[in-house]
């Protein structure tokens, strides 16, 4: 899901409201769980200019709640996830801190914990939680360019390095029995990696390694418990892939898509009856959000094409419905699409970035957005109940 920085998430800040032709060259180095994103206009100016679109849905009345104000820019990297009970979690880094925070809601009450504190801590955080609904959190040590995990347990966090150096994008998901399954990218060489705690030590393989493979990846498990990883490659072009590993260890690799700066974002989700769902990004001169399918085999189509929209896509499935929250850099804001039979519904939640999307059928029909808000300098949440945002 991420693309690779080597500069810190508050360096580039300052530039966040700059105009779109700066922004443009700003995301070229921000990773893309960054919500550190350009909010520009102003939501009312927003809004107005959104409203005009024919292929918007009526947009709803909505407020963020700042679940996290901080002392800085707090909220970069978010993750969300809803627990068994319906309440939320977040994994987000905070940069005045410069390491990793995790929030969850009990009691109708939020309440904060630091994880690691070491320097720079927190980058490319990715939350999943287990049978028991702990928090299992993926991230980044920038200072040592390794990735950490750290599994909450009775209210102990336990910590330790995966064995692999120079990582840079990376997603996490667990299995059945809440064995960890990494996808991430690996600097040196340009290399998409998988790693799996799921014989009790880690295990790192390479999933493929032609051309520039990986800065933007995404893993997802079937019903079988096999590994899906989405991800872009450019080699002579830009392309799309899917990747999965069979039960004899074996990686099968294809090409979704291709074309100019195809699949800058990508993310990726798998129904309980094995359709794959991807949501991806694709720059260069159209700067379109797209959607693939694959049930017998892959579909590809335009989501969102006016202006330029689709970085930072992530996607989540309500049964086997496809939701795909999205960032419009020309306006400022955060959008959804909802599929709605053969089309889709657009509405704008906020004019800031998106990290984390929850389908609607987990809880009471609530959907739920975590993001960075670049006006506020926060972590923010925006959640839909009863036909608004709020």
């Amino acid at each position: 899901m991420h693309h690779v920085s080597t500069q810190s998430p508050s360096a580039l800040l300052p530039v966040v409201v700059a105009r779109r032709v700066v922004a443009r060259s700003v995301r070229r180095l921000v990773p893309q769980a960054t919500i550190a994103m350009v909010a520009a206009a102003s939501l009312v100016a927003a809004l107005s200019g959104l409203g005009l679109r024919p292929a918007f849905a009526a947009i709803p009345s909505f407020d963020s709640v700042i679940v996290d104000p901080g002392n800085g820019d707090t909220g970069l990297y978010a993750s969300l996830q809803r627990d068994s009970s319906g309440n939320l979690h977040v994994a987000y880094y905070d940069s005045d801190l410069e390491g990793l925070r995790y929030a969850w809601q009990s009691g109708g009450e939020w309440h904060f914990e630091t994880v690691d504190a070491s320097s720079w801590c927190g980058w490319f955080s990715t939350l999943a939680l287990d049978s028991n609904d702990e928090p299992h959190i993926l991230y980044r040590d920038v200072t040592n360019v390794r990735p950490k995990y750290a599994v909450r347990s009775n209210g102990v966090w336990a910590i330790e390095t995966l064995p692999q150096t120079d990582v840079g994008a990376m997603d996490l998901v667990l299995d059945a029995q809440d064995a960890p399954h990494v996808s991430m990218y690996y600097t040196p060489s340009v290399d998409l990696l998988y790693a799996t705690k799921a014989t009790g030590s880690w295990v790192v393989e390479t999933v493929e390694t032609t051309g520039n493979t990986g800065p933007a990846n995404s893993i997802a498990l079937d019903s079988a418990g096999r590994p899906h990883i989405s991800y872009d490659q450019f080699d002579a072009v830009a392309m799309l892939r899917h990747a999965y590993r069979t039960t004899n260890g074996v990686w099968i690799r294809e090409t979704v898509d291709s074309g100019p700066a195809v699949a800058q974002t990508t993310s990726i989700a798998i129904t309980p009856g094995d359709e794959i769902h991807i949501a991806y990004s694709v720059g260069g001169a159209t700067d379109d959000l797209r959607y693939a399918k694959y049930r017998t085999s892959w579909s590809t189509e335009t989501v969102d094409s006016a202006g330029e929209v689709g970085l930072h896509a992530e996607i989540a499935l309500d049964g086997t419905n496809p939701e795909i929250a999205y960032e419009d850099a020309t306006n400022g804001t955060l959008r959804l699409a909802v599929r709605n039979g053969s089309s889709w519904d657009l509405e704008t939640v906020d004019n800031a970035a998106v990290t984390g999307i929850l389908p609607s059928n987990l809880a009471g029909s609530a959907r739920a957005i975590a993001y960075y808000s670049a006006a506020n300098t926060s972590l923010e949440l925006a959640t839909y109940s009863a036909g608004r945002w709020g």
